[in-house]
């Protein structure tokens, strides 16, 4: 009798410092499916039951694992992390205080189980919760050598309760900071990609591909609002499966997109495809069939909404979890990377400014010396034209003069170009003309002319993209010429129309004038898709002229 007495005792020496073990190991670096496995099997050997199970809830009330000690495989297997399990543990355990349940004292409404909970014969076990915040649940079966658990057995869970409790929320704690961590050194590299990249949209890329691996997202997209169209929104960058990389599209601005900007807060949808305020790019309709969760969260920076991001999941509970646990870390990242996306703006704006003013302070050297320079040799040249008789001086001297007149004209082009916005500023008609001409010189041997009429920048950004294909287009007609020479591109824009003229010296090549021509024909064809009309022709003096006019607000 004294020898068993003495065997039960250090029995329970050995489970006091299971529980002490438990304690200590909280504090612990180790893994968390390690320590909840600890805190299972002590849980066992505490009530000396035939198994335990501690089961972990996320936020969205799905387990996110169940550890159970003392189980067989099957039997573990069978557990699962279904919402029926955690819905009868739910009605067993409705509060944090343990609940005892045997077949001699069966719960109020029946036995509740969950096909996954094994043939019970009594438990015991307790909702664990913060606060508010649940976080799972804790129990035991099958006392041994007993018909059912008592009050100290209630006491015991307690404890063990309050163990599983630290464990799984020191662990929440540092994933959350390990996550928010993560999220902050992404913004952070976001802000610096953006003041040091070449090209933006590089840097967007890389960005795109880093804020998938944080989040494991398949689909990431970045989408920026252009002020001067409001209606519309800038797909800065778009990747994922079936996507190709893309940059710089517009598309629509509605559906979720304009929800999450209006209301300001994040959106998750846990079916994206079902989801009626879905809107997607017919650019990619195919891709997104197997897309899931999503969540939108708008970019908002002090005083004004900058755009949106995007992200998506496949199909499947995990992912959903998934998607619901990420949408306060993706809050805290779009809030950061707003705040960058204006300060580039902002500084990109301050650059322009700046050079527009070292461009207006040449154009105004130019006008007050060099063009009055020529202005004044020009004068002399015709005034000393008149004081000799000799045909040939006086021819030579009016050549002078027209070459000087000519060049006076051109410096005049320069200082108007020199004063219009500034070329770095892709969104201006302007500069997208200007980097279309630039880049025309090694074609055609000269820089051609650039003239333009009317409210050229308020055009759509549909309409900028028409423009420049037939500029690009018409140029490489011209410079099929050999040689060509005297290349003026004419730009005029009222409210109705825009015109379009592209001049150069030499007749057009062979069939120019026939619409099966390839470059000509498909620049009729995109007039008349466009409400109007593309003509070529040549005139006495051999200069070909390229007349291309459309709608405004076709």
């Amino acid at each position: 009798m004294k020898r068993k007495e003495y065997l039960d005792l250090r029995g329970f020496e050995t489970r006091r410092y299971s529980v002490l073990d438990a304690i200590l190991a909280v504090d612990t670096d180790l893994d968390l499916n390690e320590i909840l496995a600890r805190v299972a099997q002590v849980a066992r050997l505490l009530l000396n039951a035939r198994y335990a199970v501690l089961a972990v809830t996320t936020t969205d009330d799905l387990a996110a694992a169940t550890v159970p000690s003392g189980l067989s495989t099957p039997e573990a297997r069978q557990l699962g992390d279904s919402r029926d399990l955690l819905t009868s543990l739910a009605r067993l355990f409705p509060s944090t205080a343990p609940s005892r349940w045997c077949e001699i004292h069966p719960p109020p409404a029946g036995p509740h189980l969950s096909p996954g909970i094994p043939p019970t014969t009594s438990m015991v076990g307790a909702r664990i919760a913060i606060g508010g915040d649940d976080l799972g649940f804790l129990w035991a079966g099958d006392k041994v050598n007993a018909p059912e658990f008592t009050p100290e057995d209630d006491l015991r869970l307690a404890t063990i309760a309050i163990v599983a409790r630290t464990a799984i929320g020191n662990a929440r704690l540092r994933e959350r900071e390990r996550r928010r961590q993560q999220w902050l050194e992404a913004a952070a590299d976001l802000n610096r990609l953006l003041f040091e990249a070449a090209n933006p949209g590089e840097a967007l890329r890389w960005v795109d591909e880093r804020i998938r691996t944080i989040s494991g997202a398949s689909w990431c997209g970045i989408f920026l609002l252009d002020p001067s169209e409001p209606s519309t929104i800038m797909i800065e960058s778009i990747q994922g499966p079936g996507i190709d990389y893309q940059a710089s599209v517009r598309s629509p601005l509605g559906g979720l997109r304009e929800a999450a900007l209006k209301s300001g807060r994040c959106i998750v949808s846990t079916d994206l495809i079902s989801d009626p305020r879905y809107s997607p790019s017919a650019d990619w309709p195919d891709a997104l069939d197997a897309v899931g969760p999503a969540v939108i969260v708008p970019l908002l920076a002090p005083g004004e909404a900058v755009g949106t991001l995007v992200l998506a999941w496949p199909e499947g509970p995990a992912q959903v979890r998934t998607a619901v646990a990420e949408a306060p870390m993706l809050e805290f990242f779009a809030s950061r990377a707003a705040l960058a996306f204006q300060q580039v703006s902002h500084e990109r704006r301050r650059s322009r400014l700046r050079v527009l003013a070292d461009r207006d302070r040449i154009a105004q050297d130019l006008n007050d010396t060099v063009i009055q320079r020529l202005f004044a040799v020009g004068t002399l040249l015709e005034s000393a034209r008149g004081l000799t008789r000799q045909p040939e001086v006086r021819d030579r001297v009016g050549r002078a003069v027209t070459e000087l007149d000519k060049t006076t004209q051109h410096a005049r082009a320069a200082v108007f170009q020199l004063r219009t916005p500034d070329p770095a500023d892709v969104s201006s008609v302007r500069s997208q003309l200007f980097a279309e001409i630039d880049a025309a010189r090694e074609l055609l041997g000269s820089t051609p002319r650039l003239v333009l009429h009317g409210r050229v920048d308020t055009v759509s950004t549909h309409m900028r993209s028409e423009i420049m294909a037939t500029v690009h287009t018409a140029l490489l007609m011209a410079a099929r010429q050999d040689p060509v020479s005297d290349v003026e591109v004419r730009l005029e824009v009222d409210d109705t129309t825009v015109r379009l003229t592209v001049a150069y010296a030499g007749a057009p090549p062979s069939g120019v004038r026939s619409r099966s021509e390839p470059g000509l024909a498909d620049l009729v064809a995109q007039a008349e898709r466009l409400g109007g009309s593309c003509t070529v022709h040549t005139d006495d003096a051999g200069m070909t002229t390229l007349d291309w006019c459309v709608r405004k607000g076709a």
